[in-house]
C-alpha cells in the first residue's frame, strides 16, 4: 500500500489528516479515504463504508433482470480510538454515533415472469483491541518502531426472500495492525476462516 496526506486542518484542539491509502491487489486496486484526527493522548480513526460493498450494489444493478430497491448503509461514520502511548496494554475502542455499522439491501429479481424479492442486512460489529508488544518491523516503505495491535470484528449476514427468513451466515475476522506515530498502519494482517491477508507499507508520498 502507499499512503499520502490530501490535507491537513485544526478542529476543536485536534489536528485533521486526510490521509489516503491506495492498496494493490491482485484482483485490482483501490483507493480508501479516512480521516485521522490526532490529539495528545488519542489517535481517532474515521471508518467509513468499505468500497467492496458499493461494489456489490454496482454488480447487482448491472444485471438487467435485477432491480436495487433500496441500499442503505447504517452506523457509518464509525470510528476506532487509539491510545497514543507507545506502550503495551495501551487501549483501541470503537463508537460511533449512528449504532451499529453495516448496510441493508433490497433488491428484485425477476425470471420468467416471476419476481422474487431479496433482502440483505449485514451488520459488523468491532472488538476492543489492545497493544500486545512494541516492535521494530521492516517493510518496503522503510523501518519503524510500532505498537502492535491486535482485534477482532464478526460480520452477520442475514437474507430473506419474499418477506420470509431465508438463512444467515457469520464471519469472525482477527486484526492484526502495527501502526507508527506520524505514519499511521504500517502493516497489517487479517485472518479468517477461508485464510490469511497481509498488507504492507511499500511507500510514503
Amino acid at each position: 500500500m502507499t499512503k499520502w496526506v490530501l490535507g491537513t486542518r485544526d478542529s476543536a484542539g485536534y489536528k485533521v489528516f486526510n490521509v489516503r491509502t491506495h492498496i494493490s491487489m491482485t484482483d485490482g486496486n483501490m483507493d480508501v479515504d479516512n480521516l485521522h484526527l490526532d490529539a495528545k493522548n488519542k489517535t481517532i480513526v474515521e471508518m467509513v463504508m468499505p468500497d467492496m460493498w458499493n461494489d456489490v450494489i454496482d454488480a447487482l444493478r448491472s444485471q438487467p433482470n435485477v432491480q436495487v430497491l433500496e441500499a442503505t448503509p447504517t452506523g457509518f461514520p464509525h470510528y476506532m480510538f487509539m491510545d497514543n502511548i507507545i506502550k503495551e496494554n495501551s487501549v483501541m475502542t470503537f463508537q460511533g454515533n449512528a449504532g451499529q455499522p453495516g448496510q441493508y439491501i433490497k433488491y428484485a429479481i425477476t425470471s420468467a415472469g416471476t419476481t422474487t424479492t431479496m433482502e440483505v442486512t449485514q451488520t459488523v460489529q468491532y472488538k476492543p483491541g489492545k497493544v500486545v508488544a512494541v516492535e521494530t518491523i521492516t517493510v518496503p516503505g522503510g523501518s519503524f518502531v510500532c505498537s502492535k495491535w491486535q482485534y477482532a470484528m464478526d460480520n452477520t449476514q442475514e437474507f430473506k426472500q419474499n418477506g420470509n427468513f431465508l438463512t444467515s451466515k457469520s464471519f469472525h475476522e482477527d486484526i492484526t495492525l502495527w501502526t507508527a506515530h506520524g505514519v499511521g498502519v504500517v502493516k497489517s494482517v487479517n485472518v479468517t476462516e477461508t485464510g490469511e491477508s497481509t498488507t504492507q507499507l511499500i511507500k510514503i508520498e
